[in-house]
C-alpha cells in the first residue's frame, strides 16, 4: 500500500490521560443515518432520531447522517460506509455498521423510536468497549489536522476512523406526509471519512 507523508507545522496536543491504568472505558454505539432531503418518507426516521436524543440512551451513541439518497442534496455524501448495496431502503439506520432499521410510511415514529433505543441498548450490552481513544483536532493551513491516543483493554486488531461532520445545513426537507416538525435544518452530517489500521 502506498503511504503519503504530509509535514506540518504543529499537531494540535492530545488531552491528557487523567488515569493511565484505567481501562474502563465509556461505551457508545454508531448510528449511522443514511438518509436525504429528497426522501418522503425520512421525516418519520428523523422525528424518531430527534426523540431519541431527549430518552435515556442519549449519552450511549454518537449520531452520524450520511446523506446519500439524492445527489442534489447540499449535504450529499457518496464516500465510504454510503455504497449502495449496504442501503436496504430509505430511510436506513444501523448501529454499529452492523444492526439495522428500516423503515416505510406506515411504520409509526413510536415503533422507530423504541427499535431504536432496543437496539442501542443490545448493542452497549453485547459489546464492551476494549479501547478507548482521546483525540483533539485543529485547522492547519486550510486542512483539518486531528492528533489521537489509543488506549487498549486487551490485544486485538483496532481499526480507528475520522469522520468530518457538519451542522447547520439548510435544505428542503422533503415530507408529503406532513410529519409534524422542522426538518429544513441538518446537523450529524457526514462530510469526510479517513481509515486507519484494520480489524473491527
Amino acid at each position: 500500500e502506498m503511504v503519503t507523508i504530509v509535514a506540518t507545522s504543529s499537531m494540535p496536543a492530545i488531552p491528557d490521560d487523567p488515569e493511565p491504568e484505567n481501562t474502563d472505558f465509556s461505551r457508545k454505539v454508531l448510528l449511522l443515518q443514511f438518509t436525504g432531503t429528497a426522501c418522503g418518507v425520512c421525516p418519520y426516521m428523523i422525528s424518531a432520531l430527534n426523540q431519541l436524543a431527549m430518552s435515556p440512551e442519549r449519552d450511549d451513541y454518537v449520531r452520524v447522517a450520511c446523506h446519500s439518497y439524492n445527489p442534489d442534496d447540499p449535504a450529499y455524501y457518496s464516500g465510504p460506509l454510503a455504497v449502495a448495496q449496504d442501503v436496504k431502503g430509505y430511510p436506513h439506520v444501523t448501529f454499529d455498521l452492523d444492526r439495522d432499521v428500516v423503515t416505510i410510511s406506515n411504520i409509526s415514529i413510536a415503533y422507530l423510536l423504541q427499535q431504536s433505543r432496543t437496539n442501542i441498548v443490545t448493542e452497549t450490552a453485547n459489546r464492551p468497549a476494549l479501547a478507548g481513544i482521546a483525540a483533539s483536532s485543529s485547522i492547519v493551513d486550510g486542512s483539518v489536522v486531528v492528533s489521537m491516543s489509543v488506549k487498549v483493554a486487551q490485544t486485538g486488531e483496532y481499526k480507528v476512523a475520522a469522520w468530518l461532520l457538519e451542522d447547520n445545513i439548510n435544505a428542503e426537507q422533503a415530507n408529503p406526509a406532513g410529519v409534524q416538525g422542522n426538518f429544513n435544518t441538518h446537523n450529524d452530517c457526514l462530510r469526510y471519512a479517513q481509515y486507519t489500521g484494520s480489524g473491527r
